[in-house]
C-alpha cells in the first residue's frame, strides 16, 4: 500500500458495507482533522436546497460581482452545475450567508457534520484557516 501513496502523504479508509467491516490505511492519517474544504460544497448545496434558496439548476446561482479573482471560471454569472463544476467558493460563501448562523448550526447538528464549529464565520468555517 505504501507504494501507491509514493512520497505523498495520504490516506485510505474502505468499508465494506454488507460487513461493516473497516480497512484503514495509516490510520495517523485518517485521523487527523482537517479542514472539510470543497466537500462541504454538497452539504452546503442540500442545505440551500432545503432552505429553499436554490430552485432551478439552470438559473442564475451566483452573480458575479466583478471582482476578478484568479480562478478564471469564477469571474462571471454560473449555474449550479457551473458553480460545482469550477468549485466556485465565492458562490459557495453567498449560499452560506443566505442560509444563515441559526439555520446551518441546526443542520450541521442534524447531520453531525465535522466538529460543528462554526464560530470561524459563516462563509469560511469550511476553508483551511
Amino acid at each position: 500500500m505504501e507504494t501507491i501513496f509514493a512520497d505523498n502523504n495520504g490516506a485510505l479508509v474502505i468499508i465494506d458495507c454488507k460487513s461493516e467491516e473497516v480497512f484503514d490505511f495509516f490510520p495517523a492519517a485518517s485521523s487527523e482533522l482537517l479542514a472539510p474544504c470543497s466537500t462541504f460544497k454538497i452539504w452546503n448545496t442540500l442545505i440551500g436546497l432545503e432552505c429553499g434558496l436554490i430552485s432551478k439548476p439552470d438559473e442564475t446561482f451566483y452573480a458575479w460581482d466583478g471582482k476578478k479573482r484568479s480562478i478564471a471560471g469564477w469571474n462571471q454569472n454560473l449555474t449550479l452545475k457551473q458553480a460545482f463544476k469550477v468549485s466556485c467558493v465565492p458562490a459557495l460563501k453567498e449560499l452560506a450567508k443566505k442560509i444563515g448562523l441559526e439555520k446551518m448550526q441546526a443542520w450541521l447538528d442534524k447531520i453531525s457534520f465535522g466538529s460543528r464549529n462554526i464560530s470561524a464565520g459563516i462563509d469560511c468555517f469550511w476553508l483551511p484557516q
